[in-house]
Parts: C-alpha cells; structure tokens; sequence
C-alpha cells in the first residue's frame, strides 16, 4: 500500500538505539519510521532534488542521530537526520547502491552494485 506505515516491496531495515525500525520502502520511494511495537511513526521522502527514488539499503549512526539510505534509482547514498532533514549526498562514480552501513568513525560504506566493489565514504557527523 500507500498509505503512512504500508509498504510496498520493504527491503533494508536498521534499528536505532533508542528502538526505532527504519524501513527503506522500495516502490513507494520513502523511508519509514516504525515503533518497536510497529506503530508508524513517520515517513522520509526527501524533497526537491533529493527525493528517493527506490531506497533499498538503510543504516543509522551509533548515536541515532544520523540515517544513510542507498538511494538506488538515483545512484547515491543520501544521509537524512532522524526527523527526517537533509544532510549530505553522495554520488559521482557510485552505481547501483544497495546495502549501506555507518561505521564506529561515522563513515559510511556502502555496497557498489553495478561497479562489483565497496566504498566507504567519508562524512562526518
């Protein structure tokens, strides 16, 4: 479905310590926030350039503060504050990202599909 809190072919999923599930919902183009209980919480859809487009891997900072998601249809990894704001991109010679993690140095490094190789891409917090 459509509607806040239904899914429409759900891939990656992360939880943050406080408890939250972050679900990249693939077809519907968002991420989604849920209760440990699976109470919605909210969505995140990004705006203007940096709507998702088939988000497919999702990771959150040890902290909580922080979400990378694989935005595969737009070949980038897009990081987004927990509430669901803007923060920094990646793209250029990325193709196809798929699975993505923060590690303990706030890096993220995600699965570069279509290249056949990882990156790990330096953002910090």
């Amino acid at each position: 479905g459509k509607l806040p809190g239904q899914m429409k072919e759900p891939w990656g999923v992360a939880v943050t310590p406080d408890n939250h599930i972050v679900l990249a919902d693939n077809r519907n183009n968002r991420l989604q926030i849920f209760s440990l209980d699976g109470d919605f919480v909210r969505t995140i859809e990004g705006e203007g350039d940096f709507m998702l487009n088939g988000p497919s891997g999702v990771a959150v900072s040890n902290d909580g503060s922080y979400i990378a998601c694989s935005d595969t249809g737009n070949n980038r990894v897009v990081v987004f504050t927990l509430m669901g704001l803007y923060v920094d991109s990646y793209a250029g010679s990325i193709s196809l990202p798929r699975g993505v993690t923060i590690d303990s140095m706030s890096r993220v490094i995600v699965a570069d599909t279509a290249n056949s190789h990882i990156q790990c891409l330096y953002w910090k917090a």
